[in-house]
């Protein structure tokens, strides 16, 4: 029995081991302070990077609005290298998910960043219902 309890906790141990980032996080509130960033992570897919993460709303949030999230990529120097807009996948039962188990986001980076960038992000509120357009302003800066 307690071989297996051994074996049971090494496969425990080295399964919940993560690989620290190579970038940063940065998490801006310009536009609203409901929700939460969450699981922030790094992916490589072919050869681009792909930024994952969840949204939560936070406990006893007055108002749920929509929107999207807002990324800007800096250089370790400063520089700005990227930015874009990206949506989250609304599930099906949204208000169990925005408070209990978040909403996922996928975003595909234009550039793969170099080591030691800074990933801002900002969850910017929809002001109408409608797509974003090209006069849209990034506020991940």
């Amino acid at each position: 029995m307690k071989p297996l309890l051994l074996i049971f906790s090494i496969i425990l141990l080295t399964g919940c081991a993560t690989v620290p980032s190579p970038y940063r996080f940065e998490i801006l509130s310009p536009d609203t302070t409901h929700v939460k960033f969450h699981f922030l992570r790094t992916q490589t897919s072919n050869g681009n990077l792909i930024l994952k993460g969840s949204l939560f709303y936070k406990p006893y949030s007055p108002a749920r609005k929509s929107g999207h999230i807002d990324v800007a990529v800096y250089s370790p120097s400063g520089q700005l290298l990227s930015e874009f807009t990206a949506a989250y996948q609304t599930p099906l039962n949204a208000k169990h998910a925005w408070s209990k188990t978040g909403v996922n986001f996928t975003a595909p980076l234009p550039v793969v960043p170099p080591s030691g960038s800074t990933i801002k992000l900002a969850f910017h509120v929809d002001q109408q219902r409608q797509t974003v357009d090209a006069t849209h302003t990034n506020i991940a800066r």
